[in-house]
């Protein structure tokens, strides 16, 4: 199927529609809700949830006849997720439309957590040692009231780090708190913002912030990490945004995502996530008042949505704002409203900070969240990191918390503990990323290794993180021995230059002064670490540009059905490029590469690995050079949604026996090209394989079972020597340089018979001491 993953990147409106129209489902009991509750809280025995492939407008209509609440943040194609009352079943399977059962009964999940709620009474100030409302508190979701008497433990406990303020007051008269959390002094400190619980149903948000709190009490003073963040960062924490929404959750509706606005029309609710000045009432809301999109009757109609823009706005100190939500495990970042990313460095930046975020994430216990720009889930406008972006300039992200859809908004509450550790860690991520001041992403990386003799470029792009409203000014690279070199300002943030030009054997090390328009000056890396440089006369032996066919062979699985590797310019359609994440162009602007299926998409994901493997084997490349190394530059992304555990793996394997045996050279699992853009790779051919007959390269991409969006690309295929004339014997992979991994390669020889091998460097026949102590004598860097 093409149409795949729980969120993949084809939720857009469709053909001969508008978003409005397309979205415009009635909501979990949005009408009269007045007068269902004294009928106690609202039941769902039987209903089902389903993840339905929507690949038609006919698809659509029909499941948003059959459901009557989607679970899915917006609608086009693809696979969304629908709850099904049991009695609509039967209409479900006659439709034809294919679904997978997620959850059979949601009523017995809250029947699950309701039995909890009963075992899991939390007393404020009733634990024995530790945080008042430290394990116990987070043994269960707490109710509004208990979040607020939570944060009043915490006042008293730690008078001198927490304070609190009303942010505002919600539309039934609640007061909307938000809650100040630094270290003691005056200096200057720049802030972030962190709001919870703007949908109602989605109660892992507000304890997920809690957590945060938690953490980032405890820690100051033991941990040293939190504490240098507390004396640098003022955390603003409004952890329930939406309090009379997440009360009627509790009450009446678990399912309950909106305000509680009466409409007037006998509908009630609007969404706070649709209702900020960020294009609003543009695509991805609606203005059907008994929708879940619904976006109210102008921007900013909602007591609860001035509330968070009067707080920001009157801190012109807050650098970040993250606006957390669940579920699917995502971190999503500007622009939702529009399909674009903002432009310069403020976008690599927000895709860089947001993909050391889940790079955090994932060290906790493994779990993978996507990084991603918000219109790659879906086009929505009216919604708060938009906003935050664009009118407070802040670094904004909406962070999707578990789950991927076994329990979706019904988390169980054991998952509160894990779910808050890992977003803690992504939460520091943010922090430093502040307080490191600027922001910097050198393009293709820093070179560590370039040819002798040449010009060397370099693109920098850097954007101001601490004082978000200053102006970069000036980049420069400061070698350690050597006068400043100036980049080139090109706008947007993007600085360019050169390198200075290197000896073969000479190395450069150094640093970037950035300066800003108020006059503070930065080094990078922050750290007090240098930038290094070597030089090296590199030999071209093999240069595959692929711009002809030397002899490659593709072999595809029986079972694949689109997707198999083809050679020539990739297709640079929207929906191949921007929906699915197709190179688009090749890798070193020759024009060819190879692609795994190449085509003008007439449908979504039309050209994508589906249904098995397909592999690409090179011609035989003659290389007898022990010294030699292969590189090529690579694409590969499987950030579709159904892709959690990263199943799909890109596999490089090489031989050197002309294809008699192979050993792994490469492999990615968790490929995020559509953010990242090709990679380049090099490797010692030695460190793998020993050439005897010729050399060849495989590439095997792979969409397993569950199916979901897989391209892959291979392009500018390159062996390689690289020495100074003279060279030293010791410098056995005869870089011009002698370092570790020469000595590697030495001790993976120790005490073999090799006569004429380079590991034997005295020449005696043998890898023994006397080899270790020339190498060591000659130790370069």
């Amino acid at each position: 199927m093409h149409h795949k993953g729980w969120i993949n990147r084809l939720r857009r409106c469709l053909p001969g529609t508008t978003c409005a129209i397309a979205l415009a489902t009635t909501s979990a009991g949005a009408l009269a809700q007045d007068e269902n509750e004294s009928a106690g809280p609202e039941r769902f025995e039987g209903h089902a949830v389903v993840r339905a492939e929507i690949k038609t407008i006919r698809d659509l209509r029909t499941m948003l006849a059959v459901s009557p609440d989607c679970w899915s943040e917006s609608m086009g194609l693809g696979s969304l997720d629908f709850r099904i009352p049991p009695e609509r079943m039967a209409a479900l399977e006659k439709s034809g439309i294919a679904y997978e059962l997620l959850i059979p009964d949601v009523q017995a999940l809250i029947d699950r957590e309701n039995a909890w709620h009963a075992d899991h009474v939390w007393i404020p100030g009733a634990e024995s040692g530790g945080l008042a409302g430290g394990a116990d508190f987070f043994d269960d979701y707490r109710r509004v009231e208990e979040i607020n008497a939570w944060f009043d433990i915490l006042i008293e406990q730690y008078p001198t780090l927490i304070s609190k303020t009303q942010a505002g007051t919600s539309i039934e008269g609640r007061a909307i708190w938000a809650y100040e959390i630094t270290a003691p002094g005056d200096v200057e400190k720049r802030g972030i913002c962190v709001n919870g619980m703007a949908h109602s149903r989605e109660w892992i948000s507000p304890m997920t912030v809690c957590w945060l709190v938690n953490s980032l009490l405890e820690g100051y003073g033991t941990d040293a990490q939190v504490t240098g963040i507390l004396q640098d960062i003022r955390w603003h924490i409004l952890p329930v945004i939406n309090p009379d929404g997440y009360t009627y959750a509790w009450d009446q509706n678990r399912l309950w995502r909106k305000n509680r606005r009466n409409n007037g029309d006998g509908t009630f609710g609007v969404d706070w996530n649709r209702n900020f000045d960020s294009n609003w009432g543009g695509p991805g809301s609606s203005g059907s008042t008994n929708s879940d999109i619904y976006r109210g009757a102008s921007a900013f109609s909602e007591p609860e949505t001035r509330a968070l823009r009067d707080y920001i706005l009157s801190r012109p100190t807050i650098s970040a704002h993250v606006d957390v939500h669940s579920y699917s495990q995502l971190m999503l970042y500007p622009y939702g409203y529009e399909e674009s990313i903002p432009p310069g460095s403020e976008g690599t930046v927000l895709a860089t900070v947001g993909i050391n975020m889940v790079e955090a994430i994932e060290s906790y216990d493994g779990r993978i969240y996507i990084a991603e720009p918000a219109h790659a889930l879906y086009v929505a406008s009216g919604v708060s990191d938009d906003w935050s972006y664009d009118a407070a300039n802040t670094l904004s992200y909406t962070p999707e918390l578990r789950d991927t859809g076994q329990f979706g908004f019904i988390l169980p509450a054991d998952q509160i503990a894990p779910t808050g550790s890992e977003m803690f860690l992504a939460f520091k991520v943010l922090a430093e990323s502040v307080r490191d001041r600027v922001f910097v992403v050198v393009s293709g990386g820093w070179p560590e290794v370039v040819d002798s003799g040449a010009t060397t470029g370099i693109t920098v792009d850097v954007a101001p993180t601490w004082n978000r409203n200053a102006q970069i000014t000036n980049v420069e690279i400061i070698p350690q021995s050597a006068p400043a070199v100036a980049l080139s300002d090109q706008g947007l943030g993007r600085w360019s230059g050169a390198l200075p030009v290197l000896d073969c054997g000479e190395t450069l090390s150094a640093t970037l002064r950035i300066t800003d328009s108020g006059g503070d000056m930065f080094m990078w890396p922050q750290d007090g670490s240098v930038l290094t440089t070597s030089a090296t006369d590199v030999t071209v032996l093999v240069e595959d540009d692929l711009e002809s066919d030397l002899g490659w062979n593709v072999v595809n699985d029986g079972s694949l059905s689109a997707g198999g590797w083809e050679r020539g310019v990739p297709s640079n359609d929207s929906i191949s490029v921007d929906d699915c994440s197709a190179p688009g162009a090749d890798s070193d602007g020759s024009g060819s590469c190879w692609v795994t299926g190449n085509g003008n998409s007439s449908f979504g994901c039309e050209f994508d690995i589906d249904g098995g493997a397909t592999q690409l084997t090179s011609p035989i490349y003659e290389v007898t050079n022990a010294s030699a190394s292969v590189g090529f530059s690579w694409w590969y992304d499987n950030t579709s949604a159904n892709n959690t555990e990263y199943d799909d793996v890109f596999v490089v394997e090489i031989s050197g026996d002309a294809g008699g045996s192979w050993s792994p050279l490469f492999s990615r699992s968790n490929g995020n090209s559509a953010q990242t853009g090709w990679s380049q790779e090099s490797f010692l051919i030695s460190d793998f394989v020993t050439v005897t007959s010729g050399l060849r390269l495989r590439f095997t991409a792979s969409d397993d079972a569950p199916g979901s969006v897989v391209e892959a690309g291979v392009d500018a295929i390159r062996i390689t020597t690289a020495g100074c004339p003279g060279g030293n014997p010791a410098d056995i992979n005869n870089d011009g340089f002698v370092n570790g991994t020469d000595l590697a390669a030495l001790l993976a020889k120790w005490g073999t018979n090799c006569q004429g091998c380079p590991e034997d460097i005295n020449g005696d026949g043998t890898v023994l001491g006397d080899d270790l102590a020339l190498l060591l004598a000659s130790w370069t860097n």
